[in-house]
């Protein structure tokens, strides 16, 4: 059974998958009469540079983030990490805590790859909107993009 919710121009749809409550966002963007993709780059975008390490198979990269927003980070590293395929994210952003999320590689460059986040923990989702609040000159711009991840936490 799905339930639609329309939240600050935000369409929702929710759906009890396996006892747990799983909504999924659309913000349609219209240009000249044609409606366009959403931009997942336009979310508010931190520097912010800590240690972090990418798992997928039986490999581990190793890297620092560059910058990060709600919806993913640049991870500088020298390592290969193939596009479009699952991976888990740990950063490292200080001695008693730790940032863990789904990611998928969606941007290669020479000295670095744009991870996108696909699903996180609550506590991993407040402590990333802290940081990107806390580094941001619009805090409010971050709560209102804080809606649109909804569908990422676990």
């Amino acid at each position: 059974m799905h339930q639609n919710y329309l939240l600050s121009s935000v369409f929702y749809v929710c759906s009890r998958i396996n006892g747990m409550l799983v909504c999924y966002y659309s913000q349609p963007v219209v240009k000249s009469g044609a409606i366009m993709k959403n931009n997942n780059r336009h979310f508010t975008r931190v520097n912010y540079s800590v240690g972090a390490s990418v798992r997928y198979g039986n490999n581990v990269v190793i890297g620092r983030t560059d910058n990060l927003s709600l919806r993913g980070i640049y991870l500088k590293t020298e390592d290969e990490i193939p596009l479009n395929i699952p991976v888990n994210v740990t950063v490292y952003h200080s001695s008693q805590s730790s940032l863990k999320f789904n990611a998928k590689a969606v941007r290669r460059e020479q000295y670095g790859v744009g991870l996108q986040i696909d699903g996180l923990n609550a506590n991993s989702f407040a402590q990333l909107r802290d940081i990107v609040a806390k580094n941001s000159v619009d805090s409010g711009k971050v709560m209102q993009e804080t809606y649109k991840m909804l569908n990422c936490i676990k």
